[in-house]
């Protein structure tokens, strides 16, 4: 009797191993954060791909094909523990990160006006460049405002918009802001790398809807892949196909 008491107080200390262990792999595949290897981006038949390389976990080359087949490359290098360049074939630009190893300035050899970044509690609150200024909103993990602002060289508002994004319960588990990625797409190509790639703390859920000002609220469907990433965001007419490295 002692022996069979023996042997079940053994076997459920295995299957407490075995159940903590398989909730453990639960857990790191849950926490898993995968790195986008392309986007592609599609619009009335016409599409245009971004392809992204990293070295060590660090972003290494951007590789850009337009809708017309014309390609442009951007590469970084780390000259520092607080330094990145970024170089293409028509600019260069710098980017410092502070002690936090999250993006503090950005230079352009294309301008002279630097862009400042400011953090609050960790994450993305403020940037500026020159007259213009993005102000961000965050609750529960997720960047749920944008404010952006104009002045005049007197300091008076010229212009400013507001945008609220709203969020799904489906875990972000890429390594960027999917949010950043659709508002900053063809625009400063540089500027979205600094925010996307050394902001560190992205939105931690799939956004669902963008609201701009007084506009009626523009829907985000998202498709899942068998690993519960995103492989397809479809948002205001475009679609975004999505690879990873792993």
């Amino acid at each position: 009797m002692r022996t069979f008491r023996l042997l079940a107080v053994c076997l459920v200390a295995v299957l407490g191993l075995v159940s903590c262990g398989n909730d453990k792999k639960e857990e790191n595949k849950e926490n898993k954060t995968y790195f986008v290897k392309s986007i592609t981006m599609t619009v009335g038949g016409e599409s245009k791909k971004y392809s992204f390389e990293y070295d060590n976990d660090k972003l290494s080359k951007i590789t850009y094909v337009d809708y017309f087949g014309d390609s442009d490359e951007f590469t970084f290098s780390y000259p520092s523990a607080t330094k990145v360049n970024i170089k293409s074939v028509e600019r260069e630009d710098e980017i410092t990160l502070d002690a936090s190893n999250v993006v503090s300035t950005r230079t352009s050899s294309e301008s002279d006006f630097a862009t400042s970044y400011t953090f609050s509690n960790g994450y993305l609150s403020n940037e500026t460049y020159s007259a213009e200024s993005y102000t961000y909103s965050w609750s529960n993990g997720n960047m749920t405002t944008m404010g952006y602002t104009i002045v005049n060289e007197q300091g008076s508002v010229l212009s400013s918009s507001s945008t609220a994004i709203e969020y799904s319960d489906v875990t972000n588990n890429t390594n960027l802001d999917l949010y950043i990625w659709l508002e900053r797409d063809g625009q400063d190509f540089c500027g979205f790398l600094a925010l996307n790639q050394f902001i560190k703390n992205v939105s931690k859920n799939i956004p669902s809807s963008v609201k701009d000002n007084d506009n009626a609220p523009v829907s985000i469907k998202t498709s899942l892949d068998d690993k519960g990433r995103p492989s397809k965001l479809e948002y205001d007419g475009a679609v975004y196909t999505f690879e990873y490295n792993n």
